[in-house]
C-alpha cells in the first residue's frame, strides 16, 4: 500500500539568519530512489527504509512544504526541557495554522484511508537535535534545544477550516540538522524510527538505559546504526515485520527449512519461520536471516536471528506491554532466574549465551547469530540443574517449561540458509 505522508519544515524566530538546507534537499532525503549522494542520503532515503523492510508493501510518499517561519524561538519552546512539555505542541498547532490559513496544503489528500485523520505527519525544525547531547555551536545546551518524539496532540486534535475538515491528532517532529554544529541536513535514523511509530511500533530499547534492548538488530532500538551515523540503522526485527502484516511466517517442520536473508527483496523464500509447539499462548520463537547487506550492512556477522518472544501470562498482546518489557531484562547472572519471570518480551537469543544485550555490554556483536562455523543449533536444557543458556524452554510467567524444540544443523553463513 501507500502512505501519504506531510512534512512540513519550522524555522524557529531565532534562526532566521542560518543556513538551511533547502526544501529540494529533504525531498530527496525522504523520497529518493536509492543513495543519492555521500552527504544527502547516502545509503537511501526514508521511502527506502520503508520500501525494504515491508518487501515492497509499503510505499512512503512524502510531501515537503517550504520553511515555515514560526512565531517564537527554539529555547522558548523548547521549554527547558527538551521539547517535552505542552509548548512543543503550540508549535505544531500554529504551523498546522499557518499552511492551512495559507491554503497552501490540501488535508484531504493525506487522509487516504479517509478516517477523518491525517495518515501521516512530520515536523521538521531548524534546531540542533537535543538526542545528540551537550551544547550546539551556538552554546545552546540540549535542554533547551528539541528531543525528536512521536506523541498525539494534548487538547485534541487540530482541524483543518478547508475540504472535509480533515484533523491531525498524532504528529513527530525530528530534527532537520545533523549534529550540533554546521548545515549537513538530518539523516534517515531517527526520522525512520519515529515514523515507525506512527505506524504503530513501540520502542525495542530499554527506556531505563539498564540494557541494551534488541540492540542492532531492530531499528525500533537502535535508529542511529551501529557506527552512529544515522545512515545504516538496521533493518526492523523479524518481530517488527510480523507485527506489520509485512510477513507471513512459515511453521517450522522437521527437516530442511530454507531461508533467504531478510534483506534480500524476494519472496520466493519465506522470511521468516515460526515455532510455537511446545509454548503456551502468546510465546513462540522466531528465525530469521540476518546479512551484512543493505540497511544491516554494518553487521559483524551474519546468520540466523532466533527471537523469543513473549506477549505475557495471558498471552495477550498490548504494543504497551511490549515496551514496558524491554526494561526487564533477565539473563543467567541474576538471581533465580529465568524463574524470577524477568525477560524481554522481544528476546533476541545470542548464540554465545553472554547475554550482552541484556547486561548492556554491547549492542550487538560476532557471536550472536547462529550458524555452522560457530553456534549451530539451539536445543532445550539439558539439566535444570546446570542449565544452558540460551535454549528453547518456555519460561512464560517465571515457569519454566521444556518445548522439546530442536534447531540443529544450522548451516554456514550466507544468503541463503537452512536448519
Amino acid at each position: 500500500g501507500s502512505l501519504r505522508n506531510l512534512v512540513l519544515l519550522i524555522k524557529w524566530s531565532d534562526h532566521n539568519d542560518r543556513i538551511l538546507p533547502t526544501r529540494e534537499e529533504y525531498e530527496i532525503l525522504m523520497n529518493n530512489n536509492g543513495p543519492y549522494s555521500s552527504q544527502l542520503a547516502p545509503t537511501g532515503s526514508v521511502r527506502d527504509v520503508f520500501l525494504q523492510n515491508s518487501y515492497g508493501q509499503l510505499n512512503v510518499s512524502s510531501t515537503v512544504t517550504d520553511w515555515i517561519p514560526m512565531d517564537n524561538t527554539e529555547d522558548y519552546y523548547a521549554n527547558g526541557d527538551k521539547g517535552m512539555t505542552t509548548k512543543i505542541q503550540d508549535a505544531i498547532r500554529y504551523a498546522l495554522n499557518y499552511v492551512d490559513n495559507n491554503g497552501d496544503i490540501d488535508f484531504d489528500y493525506f487522509d487516504e484511508d479517509q478516517d477523518g485523520y491525517i495518515d501521516s505527519i512530520t515536523f521538521i525544525h531548524s534546531g540542533y537535535p537535543a538526542e545528540a547531547g551537550g551544547s550546539d555551536v551556538y552554546g545552546r545546551f540540549y535542554e533547551d534545544r528539541i528531543w525528536s518524539h512521536k506523541w498525539s496532540l494534548y487538547n485534541g486534535p487540530f482541524r483543518s477550516e478547508n475540504g472535509r475538515g480533515t484533523r491531525v491528532s498524532a504528529y513527530q517532529i525530528s530534527s532537520g540538522l545533523w549534529g550540533v554544529s554546521g548545515s549537513e541536513i538530518g539523516r534517515i535514523g531517527v526520522i525512520s524510527h519515529e515514523m515507525a511509530h506512527f505506524l504503530g511500533l513501540p520502542d525495542l530499547y530499554d527506556y531505563d538505559s539498564s540494557s541494551a534492548g534488541a540492540g542492532n538488530y531492530c531499528a525500533m532500538a537502535n535508529s542511529w546504526g551501529a557506527d552512529g551515523e544515522q545512515t545504516s540503522l538496521p533493518y526492523m526485527s523479524a518481530w517488527a515485520k510480523l507485527v506489520m502484516g509485512w510477513v507471513t511466517p512459515v511453521e517450522a517442520t522437521p527437516g530442511l527449512n530454507i531461508i533467504e536473508a531478510a534483506a534480500i527483496q524476494d519472496p520466493s523464500h519465506p522470511q521468516v519461520y515460526i515455532i510455537k509447539d511446545g509454548f503456551p499462548r502468546g510465546e513462540f520463537l522466531l528465525i530469521e536471516n540476518r546479512q551484512p547487506i543493505g540497511f544491516d550492512r554494518l553487521l559483524p556477522q551474519g546468520g540466523l536471528a532466533i527471537w523469543h518472544i513473549d506477549y505475557g501470562r495471558n498471552g495477550q498482546f498490548s504494543m504497551n506491554n511490549i515496551f514496558q518489557s524491554q526494561s526487564d531484562e533477565g539473563h543467567p547472572f541474576q538471581e533465580d532466574w529465568p524463574e524470577n519471570g524477568n525477560h524481554y518480551a522481544v528476546a533476541l537469543l545470542q548464540a554465545d549465551g553472554y547475554y550482552d544485550l541484556e547486561m548492556g555490554f554491547n549492542l550487538g556483536d560476532y557471536e550472536d547469530l547462529f550458524h555452522a562455523d560457530d553456534v549451530d543449533k539451539l536445543i532445550p536444557c539439558k539439566d535444570r540443574n546446570d542449565c544452558q543458556y540460551p535454549n528453547t524452554d518456555s519460561y512464560q510467567g517465571g515457569n519454566i517449561l521444556q518445548t522439546n524444540v530442536h534447531i540443529t544443523d544450522i548451516s554456514v553463513s550466507g544468503n541463503i540458509m537452512s536448519f
